[in-house]
């Protein structure tokens, strides 16, 4: 195990939303955070250059877990006791479809979708069935659940995150104390890592293609490497925390960690060649007021952004490593700008050759 190092911090403000805040995420487009309220049935949109709510967007029955699209500007968000998926457009902050989860006979247990996310490449979202014990998957395009993956799936799955390097959909399975890994190509499980008690939270860090696992029973963080698919490191985390959520900076190399009792969040240095060693991790506990869930980064200004359900308020926090970032463009992305830009040069050079040797021959 590695050991942690503590420094004391705290500097925030608060925003007030709708009741009992569950959901997070940024926009980078817009710069707009948006929240989930379990028991308003709403989404609060907050404008991330003043920190201010600017609307409210009524959807279905416990929304829950939301997701941004950022290729096709597009909000999904999870209403778990409804069974459905709204979309948002985020130009116009309106509901604009409405996709149904439970799609199979003979269920005779809801689903309850609890976690999502994307698989940009293809425009699939993936959804966890939390007591249904399976993964949704969801043609962007269509709005229509094409797959429902049951075999290998473990008890309750909580979380989901996607390697877009492996192309591979990682599932916390809270109850089996495991980490199912789907093919993004064939949406079959192709492995299952073991792991510490009741997985709660997962997140991508993919500048360094690593998968952190966070457990509430176990009070730990795993690293995947995500090449290999190991586990290549094990921190025990303070005792008294029980950890909820984790959100990684890829940029400031910072690891964000929402914890329960508590009610603090661990902003550690992510100095990745200590994980490979015994040197301690230093990291700053943020002292709230009141529970913190889950968490986003505001990757214009590296704010954080935590959900307190029991003050129906957003923590807005300025985190240690202040630095403007830009935008991510990711690696498949690049690929295809790279190849539209040579393609033309490359068939150019090509028919200058094959006219030089064809005038030769004549």
């Amino acid at each position: 195990m590695v050991p942690l190092e503590c420094e004391g911090k705290s500097n925030y403000t608060k925003v007030p939303v709708g009741m009992t805040p569950s959901g997070i995420v940024y926009d980078q487009d817009n710069n707009d955070i948006y929240v989930t309220n379990l028991n308003s049935n709403s989404v609060s949109v907050i404008d991330g250059s003043n920190d201010k709510v600017i609307s409210t967007i009524l959807v279905d029955e416990k929304p829950n877990s939301l997701i941004y699209d950022k290729y096709n500007k597009l909000l999904y968000v999870i209403n778990s006791n409804s069974d459905n998926l709204f979309v948002i457009d985020t130009s116009k902050n309106i509901v604009v479809g409405k996709i149904p989860i439970n799609n199979e006979r003979n269920v005779k247990f809801p689903y309850y979708p609890y976690s999502i996310t994307l698989r940009s490449s293809q425009n699939f979202l993936y959804v966890a069935n939390y007591l249904n014990n399976s993964v949704s998957v969801i043609n962007g395009s269509s709005n229509k659940v094409i797959d429902v993956i049951h075999q290998n799936i473990g008890t309750n799955p909580i979380a989901l995150v996607y390697n877009y390097v492996n192309d591979g959909v990682y599932v916390a399975n809270s109850k089996s104390d495991n980490v199912s890994i789907i093919n993004g190509a064939t949406n079959k499980v192709i492995d299952i890592i073991k792991v510490g008690t009741f997985p709660i939270a997962l997140a991508y860090d993919s500048t360094n293609d690593i998968i952190y696992v966070i457990h509430k029973g176990s009070n730990e963080l795993y690293l995947i490497n995500g090449n290999k698919n190991t586990i290549t490191s094990k921190i025990k985390l303070p005792s008294g925390g029980e950890p909820l959520s984790i959100a990684v900076n890829p940029f400031t190399k910072s690891v964000f960690i929402a914890n329960n009792k508590s009610n603090t969040i661990f902003e550690i240095d992510n100095n990745l060649s200590n994980f490979y060693s015994n040197n301690s991790l230093k990291y700053s506990t943020i002292k709230l007021e009141n529970v913190p869930e889950h968490l986003a980064i505001n990757l214009k200004n590296n704010k954080i952004y935590a959900t307190s359900p029991t003050s129906n308020e957003v923590y807005i926090i300025e985190a240690k490593n202040h630095i403007y970032v830009p935008p991510i463009i990711e690696l498949h992305i690049l690929g295809m700008i790279i190849s539209i830009l040579v393609l033309p040069i490359i068939i150019i050079v090509t028919w200058h050759c094959i006219a030089k040797i064809l005038s030769k021959r004549q």
